[in-house]
């Protein structure tokens, strides 16, 4: 027979599930609410075991209403049986009133609270009224900050301008960690909320928050090199090594003719490395670090450019190739073929292994060096490269 601790973990589940809350504010009748699958005992374990089940029926007993004044009620029927005479058997566990079953999951108080939220919502933002009725554990949850959220809810929707403030200066009555610490969960409730004018829907995921919702943010930065002394000087007040955040990167103008993408910043052997280009006329360099590269995808002036890529002979390198084409189709890879491989075989090392087939933007020859390195599972380093190979293959190439 089912326990008292089972009945609770049964009663629970209407609240966890929402179907309580719900049909509370939906108007639909709930109690009396039985409890399903109570195991009720047969005929033949009630002949066999009469002692042991008296004895658990005796203990709901105490636990019910009948004996406590609340929570659940029992329905008993009398029985006669040819072994054990006639006796009283528990027939079903219920719920007479919405009161008897808060009270026994000792929910009263929360109760309360949501059908107070559940009020403020509809009255401040009656808009949110279906978003209310499918959630309601989020109203219990954020219970106490309901007005904040609203306020927070009403400035997004009637005051908002695109990228004027930054998450924590946002001029609504809250504490400046308030939006930032809750992102999640205001991420839901604006895409339920604004108007799609008001949602960037290409920026997805709550590390996107800012971007979504047009809020300034921490901008990653993008670190170049000016290779190109005269444009060092007269942009740059002669800086060469600079990092600028991204939108400032998207709107550059400078007068390139190529640019140099580069994984390995420093390494201790004598290989060319982003430190270390020399000077060349009409171009930079850009520190490419891995499958960052991503930042340079709105950057639509690279494509006018002579764009060179320059990583690590590996699956990894040729998977960034293939992510920076399909932003800029015109980039061309050096170093990164089966000369160069073969050219240093003595320093092939062990690759990282990649569920990736065939990226899709390599032409036919990378394509087979990268099913030839996956196979294989070989990686060669940029810094295991000679410096005097490098200005032969590369250098004297870009600079033509």
């Amino acid at each position: 027979m089912i326990s008292i601790g089972e009945i609770k973990e049964k009663a629970n589940r209407w609240w966890n599930d929402k179907s309580f809350l719900r049909s509370a504010v939906g108007g639909e009748s709930f109690f009396p609410k039985e409890i399903p699958q109570i195991g009720l005992v047969t005929s033949k374990q009630k002949a066999e075991a009469f002692l042991a089940i008296s004895e658990e029926q005796q203990l709901l007993h105490q636990g019910s209403k009948e004996v406590r004044g609340q929570g659940y009620s029992l329905e008993w029927e009398d029985k006669n049986h040819q072994s054990i005479g006639r006796n009283r058997f528990i027939k079903r566990i219920y719920f007479e009133t919405e009161k008897d079953y808060l009270t026994f999951i000792g929910r009263t108080k929360d109760f309360l609270n949501f059908k107070n939220d559940f009020s403020l919502i509809l009255t401040r933002l009656p808009m949110l009224k279906d978003w209310a009725f499918s959630n309601p554990l989020d109203i219990v949850q954020h219970h106490e900050k309901w007005s904040q959220i609203i306020d927070v809810c009403e400035y997004f929707l009637r005051s908002h301008e695109f990228n004027k403030f930054y998450i924590r200066e946002l001029p609504v009555k809250v504490h400046t960690k308030f939006i930032e610490t809750n992102k999640s969960f205001f991420s839901g409730l604006f895409d339920f909320l604004l108007p799609t004018e008001k949602v960037l829907s290409e920026f997805i995921g709550v590390r996107n928050f800012e971007k979504r919702y047009g809020l300034k943010y921490d901008q990653p930065l993008i670190r170049i090199k000016i290779l190109d002394h005269l444009i060092s000087k007269k942009y740059f007040s002669g800086l060469s090594d600079i990092s600028i955040p991204e939108d400032d990167f998207i709107n550059l103008k400078l007068p390139l003719k190529n640019v140099i993408i580069m994984e390995n910043k420093t390494n201790y052997s004598n290989v060319l490395n982003f430190l270390s280009l020399p000077l060349l006329s009409d171009t930079i360099a850009i520190f490419g670090s891995g499958f960052r590269v991503w930042l340079l995808k709105d950057a639509t002036w690279l494509s006018a450019l002579k764009i060179y890529y320059w990583g690590d002979i590996d699956t990894q390198g040729l998977q960034i190739l293939s992510q920076l084409r399909g932003y800029h189709p015109g980039v061309q890879a050096v170093l990164m073929d089966f000369n160069s491989l073969d050219s240093f075989k003595e320093y092939w090392g062990t690759g990282t292994e990649t569920l990736v087939v065939v990226p899709a933007h390599l032409n036919d020859e990378e394509k087979k060096l990268f099913m030839f390195l996956k196979e294989n599972n070989i990686r060669l380093e940029q810094e295991k490269i000679s410096h005097d190979f490098v200005v032969r293959s590369f250098l004297d190439k870009v600079s033509r």
